[in-house]
């Protein structure tokens, strides 16, 4: 067999490996790509049928002026009526208005001692905490109210790493006797747990109680909370009728002292004129907080993360 030239076997092995090139290419790129783009389109065919169905407009115009509504509704708007400039609150204005009047009870006191939330959470002292706690006991102590460690959960010497802490309950405290003193409710006393005063007598502490506070999160991984509640744990005795009007004051005249929990039991029930009994006093066990919301700028914190919420809530 006559053998091939030189030439014609360099061209034949040159069209071989191009061959084999191009095999390879489309192997190993062109393919992959292809089934990709394949699934891609797929994936598109089968968004815009699950579109459909849900009632959403298909068209990019249709779609990009449901886009502008909508971040209408988010960020607000602004429009122009007889001259003057007008503004629309949006939903994130809002979150932030029912935040800030959310976490606002403490607003006033922390403005007078340290003037902002980011300064008192890093530089209010034990001192300042120990002052307050010996003024709220003398003044309670006028109402016949006397706390007690065991029951309050705190007391003069109690020590934390984050004293700010210890003050806001000390407030929190403060806000509910004060505002159930000022509709004639008065504490109840505890049986089991007796007080020596300063002038020597004994007395029964008065059922007020600091629970826990609640830190809640917006991620795993932060490192400080977004929001923290300080509940606080009373039973407290008078007329129904004050303590209906109690209820109605806890978010009234700009308070938010939301309730987690409300027993009511009727105490000393009273003949009426016909022979009946009718319940005047009653004895109420409740559990209410307020809200705090640190500053942005405050450091790391190590605390019990109590559950995770939606930003603005």
């Amino acid at each position: 067999m006559r053998q091939w030239p030189q030439k014609h076997r360099n061209l034949a092995a040159f069209a071989l490996f191009v061959v084999l090139a191009v095999a390879g290419v489309y192997l190993f790129l062109l393919r992959p790509k292809a089934e990709e783009l394949a699934g891609m389109h797929q994936d598109v065919e089968d968004k815009q049928k699950k579109l459909g169905e849900a009632g959403w407009r298909l068209d990019p115009d249709g779609l990009t002026k449901i886009l502008e509504e909508m971040n209408k509704r988010l960020d607000g708007a602004t429009f122009q009526k007889q001259g003057q400039t007008l503004s629309i609150p949006g939903l994130k204005q809002k979150a932030d208005r029912i935040l800030r009047e959310g976490a606002g009870m403490y607003a006033r006191k922390v403005k007078e001692l340290c003037d902002s939330p980011g300064i008192f959470m890093t530089q209010v002292s034990r001192l300042d905490y120990q002052v307050e706690f010996d003024e709220l006991v003398q003044r309670l102590k006028e109402h016949d109210i006397v706390l007690a460690e065991e029951v309050l959960g705190i007391s003069e010497d109690t020590s934390s790493p984050y004293t700010y802490q210890l003050m806001l309950q000390l407030w929190t405290l403060e806000l509910f006797v004060d505002l159930a003193l000022e509709h004639n409710l008065v504490p109840v006393k505890s049986h089991r747990v007796g007080v020596r005063l300063d002038d020597g007598r004994n007395a029964q502490a008065s059922m007020l109680t600091l629970l826990p506070v609640r830190a809640y999160t917006l991620n795993t991984e932060d490192k400080a909370p977004y929001l923290m509640e300080f509940p606080v744990h009373m039973v407290l005795r008078g007329d129904l009728q004050n303590v209906c009007n109690f209820l109605r004051a806890l978010h009234t005249d700009g308070r938010f002292m939301p309730l987690n929990h409300l027993e009511i039991a009727g105490a000393s029930p009273a003949r009426s004129d016909s022979g009946g009994f009718v319940v005047d006093k009653v004895i109420i066990s409740l559990e209410g907080c307020c809200f705090f919301r640190p500053d942005e700028k405050a450091p790391a914190q190590t605390f019990k993360r109590m559950k995770r919420l939606p930003r603005g809530a």
